[in-house]
């Protein structure tokens, strides 16, 4: 090829392909990102839409439901332990995963005693594995 001659040549091609490929990344990393923090923070809503629910529950039962009936107990009368008189279910069996799973579609673990004295409500994250960081980091929710 003469110095003269207007063309690409193969090596101009390559650094193209290779900042339009870095530029792919950056943005999709970015956005992945952006999706991710957004799950994170509709999750956190709803564990605190099932803490609201859990003090409403107190309120009428005298209790949180125990560990081994769990947030079940929103959605169906307990079968085992100490329930109120007044018992009603907070959330419709359709909407069950709704309302108790986190946005990477894992259900919340629940914690608490079998006094019904306090709760935990915790999502493990993307993973949906205790520990973690960034995405896969855990969060909670603890009564009052």
């Amino acid at each position: 090829m003469k110095l003269n001659e207007k063309g690409i040549t193969i090596l101009e091609i390559m650094i193209a392909i290779g900042l339009a490929l870095g530029a792919f990344y950056f943005f999709s990393k970015m956005i992945s990102d952006r999706a991710n923090e957004t799950k994170r923070n509709l999750t956190k809503m709803k564990m605190e839409q099932a803490k609201s629910m859990l003090e409403q529950y107190r309120d009428e039962n005298d209790r949180y439901p125990t560990a081994i009936q769990g947030l079940d107990a929103l959605v169906e009368k307990p079968q085992s332990g100490p329930t109120g008189e007044s018992w009603r279910a907070f959330i419709k069996e359709e909407d069950k995963k709704k309302y108790l799973n986190d946005e990477w579609k894992h259900s919340f673990d629940y914690e608490s005693d079998d006094d019904g004295s306090y709760f935990i409500i915790r999502s493990y994250g993307k993973d949906g594995k205790p520990g973690g960081t960034v995405h896969d980091r855990d969060e909670e929710v603890r009564s009052d």
